[in-house]
């Protein structure tokens, strides 16, 4: 944006002087904003890559799970090191004193620590690997298991218990 080309043109006014001069300065201004810019998106994007995303980056690091459950055999299994937590508050704590790089816990529980903790700067990765879906439980020799059922299936087909779950744990639940 600076160059003159070869000399065989220049500018021979004043105004013509002062134009040239006016546009090599702006010019290097917005070419050096743009180059500041991505390097400040690159820069922020690194940052934010610290976060676990995946299984894969569970390996040597150490996290937080509750104590005997699928969620440390799954840690062990990605060559993660557990650390046994009581609960999800005390795992929390974990992580903001940087005894642990993460949590491997039920992900609508996370989303909905997450949803009542909004300054917690939590991070809950979008991918799952052990479905699990919500239960009730009722006494065995309840008469009414049987409408119960029928009704949770009705709940289910309708969408409503996908509008309960988000309302609860927010778009990310469903």
């Amino acid at each position: 944006m600076t160059t003159t080309g070869y000399g065989d043109i220049v500018p021979k006014t004043f105004w013509g002087r002062f134009t040239t001069s006016a546009w090599m300065i702006i010019s290097l201004v917005f070419a050096t904003s743009i180059i500041a810019g991505i390097s400040s998106t690159i820069t922020i994007s690194t940052i934010q890559t610290s976060a676990i995303a995946n299984a894969e980056q569970l390996a040597g690091k150490k996290i937080a799970v509750p104590g005997s459950t699928p969620a440390a055999d799954f840690v062990l299994d990605n060559g993660g090191n557990i650390f046994n937590m009581d609960n999800l508050d005390e795992g929390y704590q974990m992580l903001l004193k940087n005894k642990v790089k993460g949590i491997v816990f039920g992900r609508a529980q996370l989303l909905y620590f997450k949803r009542q903790h909004p300054d917690s700067h939590l991070y809950v990765s979008k991918s799952e690997y052990n479905k699990l879906g919500y239960g009730f439980a009722f006494p065995l020799k309840r008469s009414d298991l049987n409408q119960m059922n029928i009704a949770l299936l009705q709940m289910q087909e309708s969408g409503e218990i996908n509008k309960i779950i988000k309302r609860w744990l927010g778009k990310e639940g469903t």
